[in-house]
């Protein structure tokens, strides 16, 4: 651990692989974030993983995850300029992520939502979810990409957003982006 209780971290799977074998240990169980709230666990760890580049590297950690016997919820970023989500072998690696026990949800940029007004967005958002719910089995669960205040702490009707106030801030929430 260094300053203020920070993970040292060499950013690997090796690495990543101890820290979920540490939180295994520590008692925790992994739920998605469209999952009902198990009033029986105590420690409950809610795994995101945005996917702004790479859905082959995403596919490498879902794969160390069904290994470990874990479950998480991976984001596709809609707006990527690395990656097509509607190319078959975007679509392809998806569906093997998904096999492994793992939930797909959207990582929506706010550039996309009409003039970032909350109650426009939630409607913009439907319709992005039922266009690419044509395509990939999604749950309804929302990361916006570099999210402004407005999307922080918010509660939306129709989706989860894993910035709501019951995960930024009612639990511990913990971060590595940006390799921070």
């Amino acid at each position: 651990m260094g300053k203020e209780g920070n993970v040292n971290c060499a950013f690997s799977l090796d690495h990543y692989c101890k820290i979920i074998e540490n939180a295994l240990t520590a008692g925790y169980s992994f739920q998605g974030f469209h999952q009902p709230i198990s009033s029986s666990r105590n420690r409950i760890l809610y795994l995101r993983h945005d996917i702004d580049v790479c859905l082959e590297e995403a596919l490498d950690m879902a794969n160390l995850e069904a290994e470990l016997g874990v479950h998480a919820t991976y984001l596709v970023l809609l707006n990527s300029p690395i990656y097509n989500l509607f190319a078959a072998d975007s679509i392809e690696i998806i569906r093997q992520i998904q096999a492994k026990g793992h939930w797909i949800g959207l990582h929506i940029d706010p550039i996309l939502l009409s003039n970032f007004d909350a109650s426009r967005a939630e409607k913009d958002i439907l319709k992005l979810m039922r266009i690419y719910s044509s395509k990939i089995d999604i749950v309804p669960v929302i990361s916006f990409h570099r999210p402004t205040s407005m999307f922080l702490e918010k509660d939306f009707n129709c989706f989860i957003s894993t910035y709501s106030k019951r995960f930024f801030k009612e639990i511990k929430y913990i971060s590595d982006s940006r390799g921070i």
